[in-house]
């Protein structure tokens, strides 16, 4: 009776609980390996949304501007000038147009290219510029973009420079006849890919003239920009000065975009690429509906 009892009240012997031990070490360990691979899928999948979404914004803003490009203004010069960089660099491309105003300006003396200063009218809404303005003067024949460096409001007096990221032809040489020539203020939005800020996260920045403006969207590599013309030729800058009239700046009939998105950081164990970033390339061709053909 007692020899029953004991054998009743015996435990697990060693070699059981080792078993067990290991039984239970390895099932742990299969989940354990399982929410890695699970969460890394999901840092992956996240990477790849967001990768996405940047690319999308990058897209939707050049989109935009492009489509503003040309409002209100005179149809003497391309209103989407591209400046191509060295190869492998990104593209800035600029946007010019007239935002909606009501303000009123008129010139009184034509700009001066050796002073770079020039007179409004005393019933010129003078008042309402501030420092960085553009402004656009045009005749019937020429056009001139200056961008606002000082203001004596008492005088009607303005100072200005040529404005970055805009491609004048007729400089500030051009004598404007005050009568017959037209003022206003105008935008002008540049959009290039600043990579030499933070490397590791470069980023599409956007300028109004030589002003950033603020960061559209992050990890955007790349930007390319190539004119459509109208003959259909497409090429990386317009060109004024040959020989034949196609592929003028004024031939402008659209912009290939192409914007390359990456992911915010390397996947480890990703050999598609050397460096193990994703990277998807975004692309959209665009025709501005305001310029002037």
């Amino acid at each position: 009776m007692h020899l029953l009892l004991k054998e009743k009240n015996r435990g697990f012997s060693l070699v059981e609980l080792l078993i067990g031990l290991s039984i239970t070490m390895i099932i742990v360990g299969a989940f354990i390996n399982l929410l890695i691979n699970q969460t890394d899928s999901y840092n992956d999948a996240s990477l790849r949304q967001e990768m996405y979404l940047t690319g999308r914004i990058a897209l939707d803003e050049i989109q935009r501007e492009a489509m503003n490009a040309g409002t209100g203004l005179p149809g003497l010069f391309s209103s989407v000038q591209v400046l191509n960089a060295t190869p492998g660099e990104p593209d800035t491309v600029t946007f010019i147009y007239i935002p909606p105003s009501d303000i009123a300006l008129k010139l009184k003396t034509s700009p001066s290219a050796t002073s770079q200063t020039c007179f409004l009218t005393d019933d010129s809404d003078v008042d309402q510029l501030v420092v960085s303005d553009h402004l656009i003067i045009w005749d019937e024949t020429a056009w001139t973009i200056i961008e606002i460096t000082h203001i004596n409001v008492s005088n009607s007096k303005i100072n200005f420079v040529p404005p970055v990221g805009v491609n004048q032809p007729w400089g500030l040489g051009h004598a404007y006849d005050p009568p017959t020539t037209h003022v206003a203020r105008v935008a002008v939005y540049s959009i290039t890919v600043d990579k030499d800020t933070d490397p590791d996260h470069p980023f599409l920045t956007k300028f109004r003239g030589g002003y950033p403006v603020g960061t559209i969207a992050h990890d955007i590599e790349d930007l390319q920009v190539k004119i459509i013309f109208a003959d259909g030729d497409t090429a990386s800058v317009a060109n004024d000065t040959d020989a034949d009239e196609t592929n003028d700046a004024m031939d402008l009939r659209g912009i290939l975009v192409t914007v390359t998105a990456r992911s915010a950081r390397p996947i480890e164990g990703y050999q598609l690429t050397e460096d193990g970033y994703y990277r998807q390339e975004f692309t959209s061709t665009i025709s501005p509906r305001n310029i002037i053909y």
